[in-house]
């Protein structure tokens, strides 16, 4: 009414919400903290230098609200410099959540060590989560869904159904590639979390998913040791001074297969190990990538070399591409194409050898990753044309040049000699037939190349719940774990089983 002096009281939005007394809060189980404490660096000087930028923590609670002491509700308590902006930064997120897929805010306490509570008692999946296969799959597929963290998922226990909150307690999923069409479909129910309903749902996509979940299965691999497959073999031969023993220096590459290293050179125990073969933990071969199927070996990151060619006798060629520039090339097995097959048909692998238990202890081997670079002096050393007065070399600097490289190596010993000499050589032949000095290279300035390791080999192994797993997969797919036909489905080959075992002990099968 005009004349009117009554004050008009602004609403802001925490008006939309209950204010809760730090007092009317009961607090019943402790669901863990997050530390929100952020850190930038700056350089000055020539050094880093490390300086916090945020600090707080935020403590989650399942908690009652007085008087009401039949329902339950989650406060996030924040402490710390920084709690006021991290109260503000989870407030405006959740402020203005109403759909059923996000935390539903009650109420707010806005005291010197702030709080959000939540409707219904909610439970961060970090608590529910059991690093199984199933739950690694369902939960990646959620997170791309909702578009958050892992972190940030939720059970409503009141509805059944995961929602999207504060980031809470961390844990890690492995990420893989994932199929559209899955994701839409995909319900929020927390029955996804058991085994057999997410198998049920996924199996309706198919080979779609297939890729993705032995994605997912590889990547559960753990680091295997020799000392714990053969421990009398080892054992006597322990390091007794923890210092690394002589032959780590000519082998450096093979330290990382030991936990605890031996005196003596282990090579005849390790020698005979290949790269393409699944052993058991006794050592024995169990299967083998087919040799008719396509090399696990690739060349990639090559320099100053182009038309890369497999000729007759196993040897790559390629074609020196100018001179004068730094010549290099990268040498990679391919481990993930290796494992995922074995992982996809391991079932019929142990099929045979009636293996119901140790499963965790068989084993691949991951090899160094050899490579090949000239040295700067031996390619800026010579930047011009030799002297004309010898015409025959003259004429072989306009002639193309080749690099010829031998088959790469799939045992260890192998590995060992493809190192350490014969790799590689240079010709002007198509087809090798005549090699070029190296004195000859210098003099023409062709590049040197010398072998260099850039990674070290490895055991690897996967958790016994793997297995199962995966032939349940398969038979929720319509395949038949006993035979190859789901990894023939997934792209891959069928390996070839080198031993079955009968009465302990390992024969040849026909």
């Amino acid at each position: 009414m005009p004349g009117d002096d009554t004050p008009v009281t602004k609403c802001t939005i925490s008006d939309e919400f209950e204010t809760v007394k730090r007092g009317h809060v009961i607090g019943m189980k402790d669901l863990g903290s997050v530390n929100l404490s952020e850190r930038d660096w700056r350089w000055q000087n020539g050094k880093i230098f490390w300086q916090r930028h945020k600090s707080a923590r935020k403590t989650i609670s399942t908690v009652g609200i007085h008087p009401d002491r039949q329902s339950k509700f989650t406060a996030i308590t924040y402490e710390g410099e920084d709690a006021q902006k991290a109260w503000e930064d989870d407030f405006k997120q959740f402020s203005h959540a109403s759909r059923t897929g996000f935390f539903q805010l009650f109420g707010i306490n806005r005291s010197d060590i702030p709080m959000l509570i939540f409707h219904h008692e909610l439970i961060p999946v970090a608590h529910l989560f059991t690093d199984s296969l199933w739950m690694n799959v369902y939960i990646n597929y959620l997170r791309k869904k909702k578009g958050c963290s892992e972190e940030d998922l939720w059970l409503n226990t009141s509805s059944g159904v995961l929602c999207e909150g504060p980031t809470g307690p961390h844990f890690i999923t492995w990420a893989f590639n994932t199929d559209a069409s899955a994701i839409q479909a995909l319900p929020s129910s927390v029955d996804m979390l058991e085994e057999e309903t997410s198998v049920a749902f996924f199996s309706k996509f198919g080979f779609e998913v297939d890729s993705g979940i032995l994605e997912c299965a590889q990547e559960f691999y753990e680091h295997t040791y020799l000392n714990d497959l053969l421990p009398n073999t080892t054992e006597d031969h322990q390091h007794e001074d923890n210092s690394y023993p002589q032959w780590t220096v000519d082998y450096p590459y093979l330290k990382y297969s030991w936990r605890n290293l031996p005196h003596h050179r282990p090579i005849d125990i390790i020698s005979g190990l290949r790269f393409d073969t699944v052993y058991s933990p006794s050592l024995d071969p169990v299967a083998r990538w087919p040799p008719e199927a396509p090399g696990l070996w690739k060349w990639r990151d090559v320099i100053w070399l182009v038309e890369e060619t497999r000729i007759d006798g196993g040897l790559t060629r390629f074609k020196l591409n100018g001179q004068g520039g730094k010549t290099y090339l990268e040498s990679r097995f391919d481990l993930e194409t290796f494992q995922r097959g074995w992982l996809s048909q391991a079932a019929r692998v142990f099929d045979p050898l009636k293996t119901t238990g140790h499963q965790e202890s068989f084993f691949v081997v991951n090899p160094p990753w050899p490579r090949l670079r000239s040295a700067p002096q031996e390619y800026t050393a010579y930047d011009g044309p030799l002297a004309p007065s010898d015409p025959c070399d003259a004429v072989e600097e306009t002639r193309p040049v080749y690099f010829f490289l031998h088959p790469p190596p799939m045992t260890i010993s192998e590995f060992i000699s493809w190192v350490n000499g014969r790799t590689r050589f240079w010709s002007f032949d198509k087809d090798g037939r005549t090699r070029i000095p190296e004195e000859k290279c210098r003099q023409l300035g062709i590049p040197i190349l010398t072998p260099d390791i850039k990674s070290y080999a490895g055991l690897r192994s996967w958790p016994t719940h793997i297995y199962p797993a995966l032939c349940n997969w398969q038979i929720a797919r319509g395949f038949d774990p006993s035979t190859a036909d789901w990894a023939r489905e997934c792209g891959f080959p069928e390996f070839e089983i080198v031993r079955a075992k009968k009465n302990d002990q390992f024969e040849e099968i026909p």
